[in-house]
């Protein structure tokens, strides 16, 4: 947080111009940016890997619901061990702060391509570190977040063109 502040004032006192300077809510654009960095042809091992840490995820919070309703039926502790064995294992909590971080990687890109020039962008999803800007700080979440709905709609119309027609399996049902 401290070295966030110093670069930003470093970067306020050596340029004149503080309208380069904007901030993203990244959390409300996360989901949005990941499904979109994720449906890039050339992300599918990404994609899957992420698919499979969510899902075991979902996995070990359905083990601890049904540990603490045995317990709660039984009346007894809840024995955990299983759940804490299985969240041991850390390589779901690192690859998604990698993730994380490549998606912010990926953020920065897309305003370059989005032409807003700006040298330097910070998170103000958790907390907003400015103290005091000369200069408005433009708020750039909500020209990303369309930007990103646009290339899903793009993504997806191309998707469905290269879909083949669904053929029907089985008998059709007539009513």
């Amino acid at each position: 947080m401290k070295r966030l502040l110093l670069s930003l004032l470093t970067l306020i006192a050596f340029n004149s111009n503080a309208g380069e300077i904007a901030s993203v809510n990244f959390s409300k654009i996360e989901d949005d940016l990941r499904t979109w960095f994720l449906s890039l042809p050339e992300n599918v091992a990404l994609s899957d890997r992420y698919q499979s840490t969510v899902a075991g995820d979902e996995q070990r919070q359905k083990m601890l619901k049904q540990s603490m309703a045995k317990a709660r039926e039984e009346g007894e502790k809840a024995d955990l061990s299983e759940y804490f064995q299985a969240s041991s294992n850390t390589d779901g909590y690192k690859f998604k702060r990698e993730l994380k971080e490549q998606l912010k990687k990926e953020l920065f890109l897309l305003t370059q391509k989005m032409n807003l020039d700006y040298a330097f962008i910070y998170d103000s999803s958790s907390s907003d570190p400015v103290i005091y800007a000369a200069e408005g700080i433009d708020d750039i979440t909500p020209l990303i977040r369309q930007h990103l709905l646009t290339l899903m709609k793009d993504i997806t119309a191309t998707l469905e063109s290269d879909r083949p027609e669904r053929q029907p399996i089985g008998p059709e049902k007539v009513e």
